[in-house]
């Protein structure tokens, strides 16, 4: 996720993907977290959709369509909060904090 994070747009795909595979996984192990990569998964999809589907209307002007930012904004909040629940658990596992 972090190299696909180099180029947003065609590295959408795989960070969609890598989160599935992850709240998939989070789910199957019956993880205690497992809600929050669903949560975080769910808001990294529908944002990468939303963001193809701009890119096939041909884009946007900020300046005159400034609310389709509302609808691209849960994939990087998505993916900073995938980031950080990453951290947390490797900060976790690592005995660092109980």
């Amino acid at each position: 996720m972090l190299i696909a994070a180099i180029d947003p747009m065609e590295g959408s795909i795989a960070i969609a993907i890598a989160s599935m595979a992850a709240a998939f996984s989070a789910y199957k192990l019956n993880d205690p977290q497992r809600w929050a990569f669903i949560a975080i998964s769910a808001s990294i999809c529908f944002g990468v959709t939303c963001l193809w589907w701009v890119s096939a209307l041909g884009g946007f002007v900020p300046s005159k369509e400034w609310w389709w930012i509302v609808a691209l904004v849960p994939y990087p909040a998505g993916w900073l909060s995938f980031m950080v629940l990453m951290v947390f658990r490797w900060i976790k596992s690592r005995s660092l904090i109980h």
